[in-house]
């Protein structure tokens, strides 16, 4: 699979709005955020899209976090969810696994295929849906 949606839908397969979901796409930006080099992962904290989500749900005691580090990024979300509504940690995770897909080459994006996290997600990925 090539293509972030597919692999976000292959988590929503897990249970929409449910731990094994939330586990999924945590896996997921964590895997993509790991196999980034530092200049994508500033591109992605610099991001619209992930940018205001850094700025606002980080505290104060968080503000000097690295915001490059997809740790950093778990967090905000995180905390996106438990300050909020936890629907907002799950659209907070997609949003950034988008962002962080767009900075992978085709390499990256071979890499990522491989990994465990990949492959876990793949069997639902294929299955049929209703």
């Amino acid at each position: 699979m090539s293509d972030i949606e597919t692999y976000i839908e292959a988590a929503e397969a897990r249970g929409r709005g449910s731990r094994a979901e939330l586990e999924a796409l945590r896996a997921i930006v964590g895997t993509i955020g790991g196999l980034l080099g530092e200049a994508e992962r500033a591109a992605v904290a610099m991001d619209p899209r992930v940018e205001d989500k850094l700025e606002f749900n980080l505290d104060e005691g968080q503000s000097g976090l690295d915001r490059s580090d997809p740790e950093t990024w778990l967090l905000a979300a995180r905390q996106h969810g438990a300050d909020e509504d936890p629907d907002h940690e799950f659209g907070d995770l997609q949003d950034l696994a988008r962002a962080a897909w767009e900075r992978m080459g085709s390499a990256d994006v071979a890499r990522f295929g491989a990994t465990a996290t990949a492959r876990d997600l793949v069997p639902a990925a294929a299955a049929p849906t209703a």
